[in-house]
């Protein structure tokens, strides 16, 4: 995927903090996420169990992250997430 990168294009990460115990949730929505992924050229990266982290990772390029970060909250129940992100 991130083969389709333009060249001159920076890549990037944001942070989204989604309580962990709604990760298993989200993942059931892979579908979703993949559509969300495959839109904005970008990856979402979910922390392993054993890390116990809340903060869910989105990467690709920077004209792209922006949108899919938003894309990916408006998508996710005001209840499972917090409204703090940032840029890595």
């Amino acid at each position: 995927m991130f083969g389709a990168f333009l060249k001159d294009a920076e890549f990037v990460s944001e942070t989204v903090v989604i309580n962990r115990l709604y990760h298993r949730e989200l993942i059931g929505r892979m579908n979703e996420i993949d559509d969300l992924e495959k839109k904005w050229n970008c990856k979402i990266d979910f922390p392993s169990t054993e890390m116990a982290s809340d903060v869910v990772t989105i990467s690709g390029p920077e004209y792209q992250v922006p949108q899919a970060v938003d894309e990916f909250l408006v998508n996710t129940p005001l209840i499972i997430r917090s409204t703090n992100h940032a840029n890595v």
